[in-house]
């Protein structure tokens, strides 16, 4: 009785094990593969940007600045400028001056003045490219309303983006200081470099 029981079990186990075997699933469709993506083409660009300051209608100045810029890859950055020195404090008398009156010994603290600008450039179709521009400008003048000798500090900060064409001229943005009444003009042209 035991050896039949023995070959029950044997047989119970082999057939259920031949029935699993048999409800495993077929192996799963691999997904399509993926097109390979191709790297977009360098365009090799110059872009200038024109700042230019203006009282009223009349023009103050007008800086040209120009950029390398490869599109459909880095980003091209300019930064030019000084660093100017701000008096932070004065501490007690130092000595005299020539007429005989105390002087104060000052501190100083430095400030970066001048202008920073950044561009990069996606192809859109064969002649077409988004301009993604960012400019920023510090300037530096004396506060001659007050009666001292302080520096005053105007900042000037614009981000935006441009469809342009080679050779195309754009007025990127205009803004009006409220205080001094200047008026900031800047003037982007995109070339493609043959």
């Amino acid at each position: 009785m035991t050896k039949q029981l023995v070959a029950v079990a044997a047989c119970v186990v082999f057939s259920a094990g031949s029935a699993i075997a048999q409800e495993v699933p077929a192996a799963l469709p691999q997904p399509a593969a993926r097109p390979v993506q191709q790297r977009a083409t360098i365009v090799p660009l110059d872009v200038q940007v024109v700042i230019g300051k203006y009282q009223g209608d009349k023009r103050i100045s007008s800086v040209p600045y120009l950029l390398a810029v490869n599109a459909n890859s880095t980003q091209a950055q300019l930064n030019i400028g000084s660093e100017v020195a701000v008096p932070v404090a004065a501490f007690g008398p130092a000595g005299t001056d020539d007429k005989g009156k105390p002087t104060a010994m000052r501190s100083y603290n430095y400030r970066h003045v001048g202008t920073s600008i950044s561009a990069s450039a996606q192809s859109i179709d064969a002649d077409r490219f988004e301009l993604d521009l960012s400019i920023d400008e510090t300037g530096v003048g004396t506060n001659a309303a007050d009666g001292n000798d302080l520096p005053t500090f105007k900042t000037f900060k614009t981000r935006n983006k441009l469809l342009l064409r080679s050779g195309q001229s754009r007025m990127f943005t205009a803004a009006t200081d409220r205080v001094s009444g200047e008026t900031m003009r800047i003037e982007v042209t995109l070339t493609v470099v043959k």
